[in-house]
């Protein structure tokens, strides 16, 4: 939910003539790469829409060993890890996929542009045109913020607090109560915030290079939910959940916060919003989870095996995985993370749960000289032996 936010700000700043939304993101953030060999420039209108291919932040950190809850993170250290980068998910504006850096990128961005905080920009621009006096940016997560909520997670039968020890800010990391998150939804909406023209640049979905549409914007997902067009966007952190969605047709809003990891909030608020569009709450039941297809094995060569165990690092981030090799079973490891088990599905790939991927480059021998890791948001990171 925080994102959109960020998006604000900076459709502000191109209305303030500060900077355009197809501005490279490296004429304003000079250490920034230009991704000119993946089809880059990345520009600030890429970052907002998800389209930029920039690796998800939180696998990049598990990979350098500093992954998410265990070590407190800054925007300093994101930008300056995602700044090391040289290759991307994508090429730039060729897919969508969800990245939590480019709104971290994003966030700095308004900070360098305006010279101003976050928190001040946000504060003078979008809550005081709304009527928000207590939303907080989690610049520091040891700050006491009155009226806060404490987050949970159930996990093995019992609840567990589940804070978010972090203070990374922008791709989330926003504090408000329900009334503020509606109060939002209502001047955004209602075109008082920043020109007449702002929720349409914010709602417009993001076109790729081949043509297709998204469902993605500015910050706000936009689609159609049981015939109804829906702007909205979820949220999560630690044990925090969030939904806040606007149904135009009818005009009404609804805000959706829990602080259960497990809760189904997105069902929850749409079960509310059934209600008031003459849909029963039992239409926005959960669909069964599938489970995952078994994955059938074959063994490696005695020449990978062998080639694979031992210390393998990303020349980008610098990150060093500790790798083992027995028959068809690998096991990878960054430091201070779990060990992760892939099966040889092929001479030349590894399948692991869910989108856990490895994909080998071997040579004549049959010798693994490089490896290509893929998790979720992380894709195409190219790791080689340590000597």
């Amino acid at each position: 939910v925080s994102k959109q936010f960020v998006a604000a700000a900076l459709v502000l700043l191109e209305q303030e003539g500060r900077l355009r939304l197809d501005d490279p993101v490296s004429r304003h953030l000079p250490e920034f790469p230009d991704f000119r060999d993946a089809g880059g420039p990345v520009t600030i209108r890429h970052l907002l829409q998800h389209t930029s291919g920039l690796r998800d932040q939180y696998g990049l950190l598990e990979i350098v060993g500093r992954p998410y809850g265990d070590v407190v993170h800054t925007n300093a250290e994101v930008v300056a890890l995602v700044s090391r980068q040289r290759t991307l998910n994508f090429p730039v504006n060729t897919a969508y996929l969800y990245s939590n850096s480019g709104y971290t990128v994003a966030a700095v961005l308004v900070e360098r542009v305006s010279g101003m905080s976050l928190q001040d920009y946000t504060e003078s621009r979008l809550f005081a045109p709304a009527g928000i006096t207590r939303a907080r940016w989690r610049t520091d997560h040891r700050a006491v913020l009155p009226g806060r909520v404490v987050p949970y997670a159930l996990r093995a039968g019992r609840w567990e607090l589940d804070e978010p020890f972090s203070d990374l800010y922008g791709a989330g990391g926003l504090r408000m109560t329900l009334d503020e998150m509606l109060r939002w939804t209502a001047a955004l909406h209602g075109r008082r915030i920043g020109a007449d023209s702002t929720l349409a640049t914010m709602a417009r979905p993001a076109r790729l290079r081949d043509g297709r549409l998204t469902e993605y914007g500015l910050g706000l997902m936009v689609r159609e939910w049981l015939g109804l067009a829906e702007v909205a966007h979820s949220g999560s952190t630690a044990g925090y959940r969030a939904y806040l969605a606007h149904y135009p047709a009818s005009g009404v809003s609804v805000a959706m916060q829990c602080n259960a990891g497990n809760g189904d909030y997105v069902e929850l608020a749409r079960a509310v919003a059934g209600v008031f569009h003459s849909q029963p709450p039992a239409a926005a039941t959960m669909p069964p989870v599938q489970p995952q297809a078994r994955l059938a094995a074959r063994p490696l060569s005695a020449a990978a095996r062998a080639s694979l165990t031992g210390a393998w690092r990303d020349a980008e981030t610098g990150g060093v995985a500790q790798i083992s090799a027995s028959d068809s079973i690998v096991t990878i490891q960054f430091a201070h993370s779990p060990p992760r088990r892939v099966l040889a599905v092929a001479a030349d790939s590894l399948r692991g749960e869910g989108q856990l991927a490895v994909g080998l480059e071997l040579d004549r021998r049959g010798r693994v000289v490089a490896l290509r890791y893929h998790n979720g948001r992380v894709r195409n990171v190219r790791f080689t032996p340590v000597p």
